[in-house]
């Protein structure tokens, strides 16, 4: 992901590009709102224990052996009936940045960057000159 965020930039070229590749997929970030999603399920859903205990040994940003235990298909075989584009935004939404930040380093730092831009954006703008009054 690192690689192909850098190739992206250097392509481009354009300093207000910060790329970002989320690692195996945005699921990632699903798992790490697992607390969010088991609100939008049933509290004490067991597929959601599971999944707890994936995370146990990983962070969500790594939680991907191979094709049938990437993170969709280990929140498709937990939960019956999850549905990306329904139940996904509901957990992220509800997990909020922070939660998401904590448990996902690699977003983290994509987010800080972007924080960071900010930071000095007063100085790009153009100074008044005798002209200008």
């Amino acid at each position: 992901a690192e690689l192909l965020e850098k190739a992206l930039a250097e392509d481009i070229g354009d300093w207000r590009l910060v790329p970002y590749v989320q690692r195996h997929e945005v699921e990632a970030l699903v798992l790490a709102g697992l607390d969010a999603l088991e609100t939008v399920l049933d509290p004490g859903h067991p597929g959601v224990a599971i999944l707890r205990q994936v995370l146990l040994a990983r962070p969500p940003e790594d939680v991907n052996d191979g094709r049938e235990t990437a993170p969709s298909r280990r929140l498709e075989a937990a939960i019956p009936g999850y549905r990306k584009t329904v139940h996904g935004p509901v957990a992220v939404e509800g997990a909020g940045l922070p939660k998401l930040r904590a448990a996902c380093p690699r977003f983290d730092a994509w987010i800080g960057k972007l924080e960071g831009l900010g930071v000095d954006l007063g100085e790009l703008e153009p100074k008044a000159g005798p002209a200008d009054g």
